[in-house]
């Protein structure tokens, strides 16, 4: 009988209550998680329908209107302005988004802009003055998989040998042939694999019913499938070790839960307070304040500015134009000047923001569940990551607006209808951060080599001296 049938027949007459009850309770957390991130995205797709028809309807109206006036119809001077040119951006949940909502209320998703706003002021709407209540009440999958299915994992393997080892039968079966490492590795495998199931299954269906099926969706199913099935083999590995070198079962418990809490929530506390002061992290609050303080002075000395403006673009705004209408004008140059006081700024906090994510690549194999939430954030589309590319796409795409409108603008005209369409609609560019997946996959990749090796030499010496 060799050591892996003994394993599995071992492991059969040895389940008991207390793992099926684990293994259910796991089961319905992770089908609550699934349901709620479903309900989750739902909402959030009804909730930006209805911005997204009243722009239509706006949108259709201002195309009405250019539309006439190019006609040689009557329309006021204010309909069809470039300024009033409405378009909405939006960042729709992520295409396996239901998985990692917990905390994507506290990132931007939505707004409108115009002749009359300023990179600025985008997305001002979001400074939150108390986001904590944001961060708790939900558990996601990445919640679930990251932090609870470590727990399950050591509840579920602590004392397989341990437990022989109390009874007296690991000599009985030594004697039977059965292999320590071979028996350990069967029952830790047979014992890891339902809550590997449930989550892959509850995330096969998360993703058809949310999504249906199309190429996008299965990439990213197929990345978070190979991505769990190697955080698994982390914690099957670790439990294994834990167990290979415990000798009764109390140390092999506390042994696990030490493990599990240092490596879920104190190592990444560690990471995150060592990077934050080792790393100068860029200040927004530092970026509004000198945005509010632009905004402020846009107001003086308007007709320098005009003046300087109109000498900048002197072959393209006729000379003739004395005057502006001062509305539009004075809207237009405010903006213009607090964009150019502050894009300068904002791009230096996207290169600080990059730098130190780059940072966090390179040292995250020092937490495994940090490189794991991080590793699932980005494969699930959601996150500060998917967030800040949003802002950045949305900043350059209503740079090309404002440039767009600025010389019919001056010039008291209005745009062709090809030049409104063509800058009348924003797309959030889907990105899959790559490097952030790939590091945090290599980080688990290389730490799995070591503990199948460590544990099998223990078993080895359990084989010598079973008791």
């Amino acid at each position: 009988m060799t050591g892996s049938s003994y394993g599995w027949k071992s492991w059969w007459r040895t389940v008991s209550f207390q793992p099926l009850l684990i293994t259910t309770l796991f089961g319905c957390v992770t089908i609550y998680s699934v349901v709620s991130g479903l309900q989750w995205k739902h909402r959030v797709f009804e909730e930006q329908s209805n911005p997204q028809s009243e722009i239509a309807e706006t949108q259709s109206a201002w195309f009405k209107s250019l539309q006439d006036a190019v006609a040689g119809l009557t329309v006021s001077p204010a309909l069809a302005h470039p300024m009033n040119l409405p378009v909405l951006i939006q960042r729709p949940p992520g295409v396996l988004g239901q998985f990692g909502y917990s905390r994507e209320d506290l990132y931007p998703s939505a707004g409108t802009i115009n002749g009359f706003n300023n990179e600025a002021l985008i997305f001002r709407r979001y400074e939150l003055d108390a986001p904590n209540t944001l961060m708790h009440g939900r558990m996601d999958l990445t919640f679930v998989i990251v932090i609870l299915l470590p727990l399950v994992l050591c509840l579920l393997n602590y004392d397989h040998i341990a437990r022989d080892r109390e009874r007296g039968s690991m000599r009985t079966m030594l004697v039977h042939g059965a292999s320590p490492g071979a028996l350990l590795w069967s029952r830790t495998f047979l014992s890891s694999l339902p809550p590997l199931v449930v989550l892959l299954l509850a995330s096969i269906i998360g993703a058809l019913v949310a999504s249906g099926v199309d190429l996008q969706t299965c990439v990213r199913l197929l990345w978070w499938s190979l991505c769990l099935a190697l955080y698994w083999i982390f914690w099957v590995s670790l439990c294994a070790f834990v167990a290979a070198c415990c000798r009764n079962s109390l140390s092999a418990a506390l042994l696990s839960v030490t493990l599990w809490i240092g490596l879920t929530i104190v190592l990444p506390s560690i990471l995150q307070f060592a990077i934050s002061n080792v790393v100068e992290a860029p200040s927004k609050v530092h970026l509004l304040a000198v945005a509010r303080a632009a905004e402020a002075e846009a107001l003086e000395s308007l007709d320098q500015r005009a003046e300087a403006f109109m000498a900048q673009h002197a072959s393209e705004i006729p000379q003739s134009i004395e005057s502006f209408s001062s509305y539009y004008r004075r809207a237009y140059l405010s903006n213009d000047n607090i964009n150019k006081r502050v894009g300068v700024l904002f791009d230096q906090y996207e290169d600080e923001l990059n730098a130190d994510l780059r940072i966090l690549d390179a040292f995250q194999f020092l937490s495994p569940s940090t490189a794991a939430f991080r590793m699932f954030q980005a494969i699930s589309g959601s996150g500060f990551q998917r967030a800040t590319e949003f802002q950045n796409q949305a900043r350059r795409f209503f740079r090309e607006y404002f440039d767009a409108i600025g010389i019919a603008t001056l010039q008291q005209q209005r745009l062709t209808v090809a030049e409104a369409r063509s800058i009348a609609r924003f797309s959030f560019k889907e990105t899959l951060e790559t490097s952030t997946i790939v590091s945090s996959a290599l980080c688990f990749a290389v730490v799995i080599l070591f503990f199948p090796f460590a544990t099998n030499l223990i078993a080895s010496r359990i084989e010598t001296a079973p008791d």
